[in-house]
């Protein structure tokens, strides 16, 4: 018994696929398995037609068998979403940075009031038993920088003048120097 060959398709003929059961027809859910959201039929056509190339060779589906999914939305570049972060934390450094030099420049000026105080102390011949004079005492002598006893004059009470007024000036030039140093790293 000899079987008859199956017709082979010939160029420009056209082939009808059926599928054998609708995608409707798989609504039955799994036994043994609670019943859940009605299943969601895949999106398969139930007649694809296809078309045997002019010049023979494989037999290839019309394209786009489906439809083609949406497109993503527009992508940004990094440097487009970065500029938002990028703004708001330059604006923190900022503000961290103005805050920075604020504190600069009152530290500074008070350590310099501190030691002009002790001098106009000195000069005035202060109590020294009072005890505002001996808190700026001790605070004046730790914030000198090592100056106090820099000038040797004859009346001690020029020479404090001269030695804790040259200490408030380095204070208020450092203090400045520092303030512009943190001025100029701000973006």
């Amino acid at each position: 018994m000899t079987r008859d060959p199956q017709p082979q398709p010939q160029p420009g003929d056209s082939l009808v696929y059926t599928s054998p059961e609708p995608a409707s027809a798989f609504s039955d859910p799994m036994p043994g398995l609670p019943e859940a959201a009605p299943p969601v039929p895949a999106p398969v056509p139930e007649t694809v037609q296809l078309r045997v190339p002019a010049q023979g060779g494989p037999v290839e589906p019309p394209y786009p068998v489906f439809p083609a999914p949406p497109a993503p939305p527009g992508r940004t570049s990094f440097a487009a979403r970065a500029k938002p972060v990028l703004g708001a934390a330059r604006a923190g450094w900022r503000r961290v940075s103005a805050l920075l030099i604020w504190a600069v420049k009152v530290a500074v000026r008070l350590v310099a009031a501190v030691l002009l105080v002790h001098a106009a102390f000195s000069i005035f011949k202060a109590n020294t038993a009072n005890v505002w004079y001996q808190v700026i005492d001790s605070w004046a002598g730790t914030m000198s920088l090592g100056l106090t006893g820099l000038f040797d004059l004859p009346d001690a009470r020029w020479e404090a003048l001269v030695n804790h007024g040259l200490a408030a000036a380095v204070w208020l030039v450092a203090g400045s120097v520092a303030a512009g140093l943190l001025r100029r790293i701000t973006p």
